[in-house]
């Protein structure tokens, strides 16, 4: 029997987090790919929290079977506003594109999973513009959900190599960062925030 997408990632949500599978209103005002500076810059301008954890999207991997064989999880943050209410203010990162942008979720919201640790995020502001300094140590993971040996050989592989990117780009997201804070003589301004913390 064929799972719905709920199905799916309740499936594989335990093994990411503690915390309970929520399904969100997405509206999308702020630039798709910068979810963490966008939740960031919202909190600045109208207070909340900024939640991390991850999305889910219903995928055709490796291009090797012609339906979606694969959840992937994606490193995400939410805002939650001083209500309590989650929102996801990001857009998808290319409206109408291939299988990888179909975001799993129901009646025009997503679903989001919260991460077990909120470590809070270190951040400048130059000109208006954000720039984060500490992200997340929550990678994208693609989990397989059909019998396809090859994809989850493929999969494995995939996960390896993310994780190696991933530590890469946090060193030199860093180094970066540093340079910038240097070259404009700016403090940094850190902000630590948990879920449940109002």
């Amino acid at each position: 029997m064929k799972q719905t997408p709920r199905e799916i990632i309740e499936r594989i949500a335990p093994q990411l987090s503690r915390q309970t599978l929520l399904t969100i209103d997405h509206e999308p005002t702020e630039p798709a790919l910068k979810c963490h500076s966008n939740v960031i810059r919202r909190t600045v301008e109208k207070g909340g929290t900024q939640i991390y954890g991850w999305k889910f999207g219903i995928v055709t991997a490796y291009s090797t079977d012609t339906e979606p064989n694969s959840c992937l999880a994606v490193s995400h943050s939410v805002w939650r506003d001083e209500s309590g209410r989650m929102v996801d203010i990001t857009r998808k990162a290319r409206e109408g594109a291939g299988d990888e942008e179909i975001v799993a979720g129901e009646n025009g919201k997503v679903f989001f999973l919260p991460a077990d640790e909120q470590p809070g995020t270190s951040f400048v502001t130059v000109d208006d513009t954000v720039i984060i300094s500490q992200v997340p140590n929550h990678r994208n993971k693609l989990f397989p959900i059909s019998r396809n040996k090859k994809l989850r050989d493929d999969t494995r592989r995939w996960q390896r190599k993310e994780w190696r990117e991933s530590r890469v780009e946090a060193k030199e997201h860093k180094r970066l960062v540093k340079q910038l804070i240097q070259a404009c003589g700016v403090e940094l301004e850190a902000k630590a925030r948990k879920v449940g913390d109002e």
